[in-house]
């Protein structure tokens, strides 16, 4: 499940520099990826919505948040809202909203368009 997470993870992270976000995004390692990825899958996982898990990867110093805002259906297939956050070692910082809903296979898929870029507080 971690990895076809991270698959999904993945590809939300190079869609969205297909779509010019680029400069937005700070880049991650695949460590760091695999490390937000292990967060979701074991921290939210049939939780409450406002549970909040916390990842850090102590080599390549970043570290974040995945945040469950929201579950709700589209038609009768269950869906999440997730908020990742991710600060890395020269303080970039950025904040995503992502929908997934559960495909028929039983993974969560991330849905194109439902998205949100939330403003993110200015480090110091």
């Amino acid at each position: 499940m971690t990895v076809r997470l991270l698959a999904i993870l993945l590809l939300c992270f190079s869609m969205a520099a297909e779509a010019n976000w680029r400069s937005a995004i700070p880049r991650v390692t695949p460590e760091d990826m695999a490390l937000l990825s292990t967060a979701v899958s074991e921290g939210l996982n049939d939780q409450p919505v406002g549970t909040e898990v916390a990842w850090q990867n102590d080599e390549s110093g970043s570290y974040g948040t995945a945040k469950l805002l929201r579950l709700f259906t589209l038609g009768d297939i269950p869906c999440r809202r997730i908020r990742f956050t991710v600060t890395t070692p020269n303080k970039d910082n950025w904040q995503l909203d992502f929908d997934f809903c559960l495909n028929e296979d039983g993974l969560w898929e991330r849905q194109p368009g439902l998205f949100n870029i939330p403003e993110v507080p200015q480090n110091d």
